[in-house]
């Protein structure tokens, strides 16, 4: 009887170990959760058109969860193309049996996004100084790679997130006299911290170089901050980086530089 016992439990401990490998290497592809998606995403979002192409059952190994894989969706907000590149919807694994999900996480891959299409889908956006910063603020740039993840209740609303990308040729206006060409960075956001770090920029053609920013939203706003500079002492820019107002605002931000010269 033991060994009929053990022989059981092998085979299933292989068939599980076989289940596992499979699904976390190929997945298993279906149509079936499409329009599931579809539609728990519009009654999210009624302007949102989404189409979605095949989709994967996968066991991501690191977190011993089940997740859903689509890549390259057809995903159009307020009539501008959002260019995603992958979306993983981790899910409970009972109710995958039934041909049902109960999301627990969502992590999106976008690439390149413009500038200019994030103004526009920050038409809407809140709060609204947040909106009119961006909108008035940002003159320029790209978004060259955005990962999201998203934390969902079981109505779908936001428990928690967090962003990481890199942008490219961002041009800031932080105040009507600090204007910041040419930023390049990586960043790290959540609901507490923002985290900009390998900012490289020009400032009144003074080159920044091994930014770091850091913006703690914990207990308001704390903001600090180092980088690099090179330039030259001769070039009549220098006089407006160094007078007693912006030092002040780097003082006051707890910003510092080390200049080489």
């Amino acid at each position: 009887m033991k060994n009929i016992f053990y022989f059981f439990l092998t085979i299933t401990f292989i068939f599980f170990s076989a289940a596992i490998f499979y699904l976390s290497k190929y997945g298993l592809t279906t149509t079936k959760f499409n329009s599931i998606i579809v539609s728990e995403l519009k009654k999210k979002e009624p302007n949102l058109e989404i189409e979605l192409n095949e989709i994967k059952i996968k066991f991501d190994l690191e977190k011993l969860q089940i997740y859903l894989l689509t890549k390259n969706p057809q995903i159009n907000y307020q009539n501008i193309n959002l260019p995603i590149k992958e979306i993983n919807i981790y899910t409970k694994i009972i109710p995958i049996l039934f041909a049902n999900i109960e999301v627990d996480q969502v992590a999106l891959t976008v690439e390149e996004l413009d500038l200019k299409k994030i103004q526009s889908l920050a038409v809407r956006a809140k709060p609204s100084n947040f909106k009119t910063y961006l909108l008035n603020n940002l003159n320029k740039g790209l978004l060259k790679k955005l990962t999201i993840t998203v934390s969902l209740d079981d109505k779908f609303n936001i428990k928690d997130f967090k962003l990481n990308g890199n942008l490219e040729n961002l041009d800031i206006k932080l105040t009507n006299q600090y204007l910041v060409n040419d930023i390049s960075l990586n960043f790290i956001a959540d609901k507490n911290l923002i985290l900009l770090n390998s900012i490289n920029a020009n400032y009144k053609n003074i080159k920044i170089t091994n930014g770091l920013i850091d913006v703690n939203l914990s207990n308001g706003i704390n903001l600090s901050g180092k980088f690099d500079s090179n330039f030259n002492l001769n070039n009549k820019d220098i006089v407006s980086i160094i007078d007693k107002e912006n030092i002040n605002f780097l003082k006051e931000n707890n910003i510092f530089f080390n200049g080489k010269y």
